[in-house]
């Protein structure tokens, strides 16, 4: 019940459902909207669990999920920069 909101409030999530839609189809479309609600209830099982709090107190904790994060961006740019090419 949690998710369903954040899913229908306009924004990223939304656009890129919808550029996933045109792109792909209906079944693209379904795929992305499986992948956006899942992605919410993992984060609002993660927060629920008291896993937020554990971040927040741990700076080191919290730069290496960074970096991890910023690691990935990197990666999946550099995947799409190659397949332009």
């Amino acid at each position: 019940a949690t998710v369903i909101p954040l899913v229908c409030t306009p924004g990223p999530d939304i656009l890129f459902i919808a550029s996933q839609a045109v792109s792909g189809g209906t079944a693209a479309g379904f795929r992305a909207t499986a992948g956006v609600v899942l992605g919410y209830c993992v984060h609002s099982l993660l927060v629920a669990l008291g896993l937020a709090a554990v971040v927040a107190a741990s700076p080191t904790l919290f730069e290496a999920i960074r970096w991890i994060g910023i690691t990935y961006l990197v990666y999946l740019a550099c995947r799409l920069v190659r397949a332009a090419l």
